[in-house]
C-alpha cells in the first residue's frame, strides 16, 4: 500500500465498489435494449434485412453470450472488492484466473470467430452491386470548368456509371463518380 490511511483505503474500496454498480447497471439496460431491438426486428424486420443475407442475428447472439461473460465478471469484481483485500477470493488466485483471465479469452474467442466486422463486409458488398447506392460509396473528383455545363452518362452494358456534373461558371466546381 501506498502511504494511505485504513479510512482512505476503505473509501477508495466503496468508489470501486459503487462504480461497478454503476458499471453492472448500465450494462443491464444495455442488454435490456438489446433484447427489446432483437425482439421488435423479428417481429417486423426491414425491408433489407428481409431481403438479403446479413448475419445480424447471429451477431446478437455473440453480443448475448459475451455480455452474460462481462456481466459475470463486473459480478465476480464486485464480490470480491466488497469481501475487501483480505477476503477469500482476493486470497485464492485461482478465482482471478477463471472469473476474470478465463472469461475474458472467451469473449476475444468469441469475437475473433465471429467477427463484427462481417456485418459491414456484407453491407459493402451490397452497396457495390446495387447502383443506386454506388454513388455513396465511389470515390469523387473535383475539376474547374470556366462554363455551364450539365452531363450525365451511364453505361449499362459494362455496368458502369459515370456521372459529370459541370456547373460553374469562371471555374468553380465539377463532380465526377469514378469507378
Amino acid at each position: 500500500m501506498s502511504g494511505g490511511s485504513l479510512d482512505m483505503m476503505k473509501n477508495g474500496q466503496h468508489i470501486v465498489v459503487g462504480g461497478l454498480g454503476i458499471q453492472i447497471l448500465f450494462f443491464g439496460l444495455f442488454i435490456v435494449v438489446a433484447l427489446t431491438f432483437h425482439a421488435r426486428m423479428r417481429k417486423l424486420p426491414t425491408q433489407r434485412v428481409s431481403l438479403e443475407y446479413l448475419p445480424w442475428q447471429r451477431h446478437l447472439y455473440v453480443l448475448y453470450s459475451s455480455s452474460a461473460l462481462i456481466m459475470i465478471r463486473s459480478i465476480f469484481r464486485v464480490v470480491e472488492f466488497v469481501q475487501g483485500n483480505d477476503g477469500y477470493l482476493f486470497s485464492h488466485e485461482w478465482f482471478m484466473w477463471v472469473f476474470d483471465a478465463l472469461l475474458m479469452l472467451f469473449v476475444m474467442v468469441l469475437f475473433s470467430w465471429i467477427h463484427p466486422g462481417e456485418i459491414s463486409d456484407c453491407l459493402n458488398r451490397t452497396k457495390q452491386s446495387d447502383p443506386e447506392s454506388r454513388s455513396s460509396g465511389t470515390p469523387v473528383q473535383m475539376e474547374s470548368f470556366s462554363r455551364r455545363d450539365v452531363a450525365v452518362e451511364a453505361s449499362t452494358s459494362t455496368g458502369l456509371i459515370e456521372e459529370e456534373m459541370k456547373i460553374a461558371s469562371s471555374g468553380v466546381v465539377a463532380l465526377r463518380s469514378v469507378d
